[in-house]
């Protein structure tokens, strides 16, 4: 059985912007970094689909 409008609307909430204020060397190193080590999606991401997601 479904229980429908049980729960309350909450409202959306903007993410919050983050900004790089490092050099890009830095991002880049640590974009491979992160590609390197297979940590985010079991290593099935490439650097340039994580280079689109922080950017």
């Amino acid at each position: 059985m479904r229980m429908q409008g049980v729960l309350p609307t909450v409202p959306l909430i903007p993410a919050k912007k983050f900004r790089w204020t490092d050099e890009v060397v830095d991002l880049v190193e640590l974009l491979y970094a992160l590609d390197t080590c297979d940590c985010i999606n079991d290593g099935e991401i490439g650097v340039e689909e994580l280079a689109d997601a922080f950017s």
